[in-house]
C-alpha cells in the first residue's frame, strides 16, 4: 500500500500540471477569502480540486495505464485506496494553503476592526469539504473513466451540497457530504474490482 501511495505521489510531482493547478487555485482561493469570501474561496478550490483528480484518475481509466498500477498492485481496492489518500492529503495541502494565504490578505483589515468571520469549525468544515470533494473527483473518475460523465457526477454532488445546506443546515451539509462519498467509494470500490480493464 505504501509502495502504490508513493507512486501515486510520484506522479502528482513529476507533472507540471500539478503545480500549475495548485498554484492557481491556491491563488484564487486566498483572493476570495482574503475578499471575505470565506465560502466561495473554499468551493473553488475544491470544484477544481475535484475535477483535477477526476480527470486524473479517470485519464488513467480511459488511456489504459491503470493497467500498470493493477499490475504492481493486485488488489484492485488497494489501488483505489492509494489514489484517495494521495489526492485527499494533496487536497488538504493545497485547501490549507489557500485558507492560509487568504487569512494572511485579510489580516491587515481584521487588525482595522473588521472581523474575518473565521471560527475553527468554520475552518475545518472547509477543509473537510475540500478533502471530500477530491476523494468525489476520485471516485467519479473511477466510476465514469470519462470526463464529462465524471465532471456531471461532481455537478451533482455539488449541487446536492448545496441543497443539502439549504434544507437542513450548513452544519449537517457536510457529514450529509461525508455519507455521499462514502456511497461513491462503495460504488467505485465494486466497479474496480470486477470492471474488464483491456
Amino acid at each position: 500500500m505504501t509502495a502504490l501511495i508513493r507512486s501515486y505521489a510520484l506522479g502528482l510531482h513529476t507533472l507540471r500540471g500539478t503545480y500549475g493547478v495548485a498554484a492557481s487555485l491556491i491563488a484564487l482561493g486566498a483572493v476570495m477569502t482574503g475578499a471575505g469570501l470565506v465560502a466561495g474561496g473554499g468551493v473553488i478550490v475544491a470544484l477544481g480540486l475535484s475535477l483535477f483528480a477526476a480527470a486524473r484518475v479517470g485519464g488513467e481509466f480511459r488511456h489504459g495505464t491503470i493497467t500498470l498500477r493493477f499490475l504492481a498492485g493486485p488488489r484492485r481496492a488497494g489501488v483505489l485506496a492509494a489514489a484517495l489518500i494521495t489526492y485527499g492529503t494533496f487536497a488538504l495541502l493545497v485547501g490549507t494553503a489557500s485558507l492560509g494565504a487568504g487569512i494572511g490578505i485579510a489580516w491587515p483589515l481584521a487588525a482595522e476592526g473588521l472581523s474575518l468571520g473565521l471560527s475553527p469549525s468554520l475552518i475545518g468544515a472547509a477543509l473537510l469539504t475540500v478533502v471530500l470533494f477530491a476523494l468525489i473527483g476520485v471516485c467519479a473518475g473511477a466510476i465514469c473513466r470519462d470526463r464529462p460523465a465524471a465532471v456531471l457526477v461532481i455537478a451533482g454532488a455539488f449541487a446536492g451540497e448545496q441543497l443539502a445546506g439549504r434544507a437542513i443546515g450548513d452544519a449537517a451539509a457536510v457529514p450529509a457530504l461525508a455519507g455521499v462519498t462514502a456511497g461513491l467509494g462503495a460504488l467505485a470500490a465494486c466497479l474496480v474490482a470486477h470492471r474488464d480493464i483491456s
